[in-house]
Parts: structure tokens; C-alpha cells; sequence
């Protein structure tokens, strides 16, 4: 019986923190891989969930790796396994392209604490039972998932319009639910050529987290227990 919660991490730096942290609170089994550093993805079946964290990679290249190649095919075995999966910002965007539809650039960066909205079908859904119908979370990135044919969009902010969907089994969020604040200053550090795009600092942007951080843990810890 599946009794493990799969978490592939695709970058060094961005850990799965507060999930990882809930996972741990909660007593449940959980794995974390690496495929950019050579790990072997698991058989999807024998999941009980699956998670996939962001990457400061854009999809269109997303051949250009090996290991984001054999993710995107994994989705594959993923969809047909039916374990619940729940992509967060860079693999959402790479579940919609495995699903068929585009990755686009916004135009205007997210980086920073911005508000996000649930639609009817996002409210309704069990992902996001016990949010506001309004939330303020942590964003970091330049492109947005198109919404896959049958699938539903569930949240959109005033900057991207496509911040959450649905496809079956099979959740893509734009945002970093699991962003914590050990780890953000390293964001900082690592990508700290983005920030002037949003015309912001370091620290502008930790004291934007800082604001909202209880309430995203709240959020976070939500979250996991409906998948």
C-alpha cells in the first residue's frame, strides 16, 4: 500500500520547507529525490502523493535538461497512476505543458507577497478548503501556465491570470505555499539579478514575507492534508 508522500525537488535551494516542516509535525512518511543531481524518479503507483517544487528554469527550454525531460514523461506515467500530484511554480507550469497547453511569459515579473483570488471552481475545491476567498502569498516568477483543455482554473492575481488549476487528480499553483524564512534570504542571495526587474530589494521583499508569513503557514498546513 502506498504510504509515502514523494517530494522531487528541482533546484538546490528551493527545499521543500513548509511542507516538509508539516509532513514532519504530522508523523507522515515522505521522500525527497533530486533528479537535477542523478536521483531516479519513483514508481508514481507507489505513491500516496507526489509534489514537485520550482526551479528558476522556464519550460520552453525544458528539453534543454535531461532531468526535466524525463519529469515532463513522468507526468505521463503520473496521470495514468492517478496518485494526487500538486505542482508548485515551475512544475505547474510543466504539468500544463505535459497536458498540452502553453507557457507564456506574464510580461510583468512576481516577486515579492501579492494578493490571489479564488474563482466559484476554486472555492469549491477541496484543495483550498478553509481559504479566504482572497489570500496573500510568496511569488517568484516570469511565466504563466495556459489552463489544459477539460481542466479548471481555480485562482488568479491582479498581475497573472492563471495562478491555480486543476486537471482530474492533478494540481498546478503558481505560487510558493512552502516558501519559509530560513531559505528566502538565499532566494535573495541566488537570484538577486530579478529583484531590480520589480524594483525592489532584498530586504523589501523578506519584510513583505514577514508580514504574512503566520498566515501562509496556516495556509500551507492546510493544504497537504487534501491531497
Amino acid at each position: 500500500m502506498a504510504s509515502t508522500v514523494l517530494i522531487i525537488q528541482l533546484h538546490a535551494i528551493e527545499t521543500p520547507g513548509r511542507i516538509a516542516e508539516y509532513l514532519t509535525e504530522k508523523h507522515i512518511s515522505f521522500e525527497v529525490v533530486h533528479p537535477y543531481a542523478g536521483d531516479k524518479l519513483p514508481r508514481p503507483d507507489d505513491q500516496q502523493a507526489i509534489i514537485s517544487l520550482g526551479c528558476p528554469n522556464d519550460v520552453p527550454s525544458f528539453m534543454d535538461e535531461d532531468w526535466s525531460e524525463r519529469l515532463f514523461h513522468y507526468m505521463d506515467q503520473v496521470h495514468a497512476s492517478r496518485p494526487p500530484y500538486l505542482g508548485l511554480c515551475y512544475s505547474s507550469q510543466l504539468l500544463a505543458a505535459n497536458r498540452g497547453a502553453a507557457v507564456t511569459p506574464v510580461g510583468v515579473k512576481e516577486i515579492g507577497v501579492y494578493e490571489v483570488t479564488l474563482n466559484e471552481d476554486g472555492l469549491g475545491d477541496p484543495l483550498f478548503a478553509g481559504f479566504p476567498e482572497t489570500f496573500s502569498v510568496f511569488q517568484w516568477h516570469s511565466d504563466m501556465f495556459g489552463i489544459p483543455v477539460g481542466a479548471a482554473l481555480l485562482a488568479r492575481s491582479e498581475i497573472c491570470a492563471h495562478q491555480a488549476f486543476r486537471s482530474g487528480n492533478n494540481w498546478g499553483l503558481q505560487f510558493h505555499l512552502e516558501a519559509d524564512p530560513v531559505k528566502l534570504p538565499i532566494w535573495c542571495d541566488e537570484y538577486a539579478d530579478e529583484l531590480p526587474d520589480v524594483g525592489k530589494s532584498a530586504e523589501a521583499v523578506l519584510a513583505e514575507f514577514k508580514q504574512v508569513e503566520k498566515e501562509t503557514r496556516r495556509l500551507c498546513y492546510g493544504s497537504p492534508r487534501h491531497l
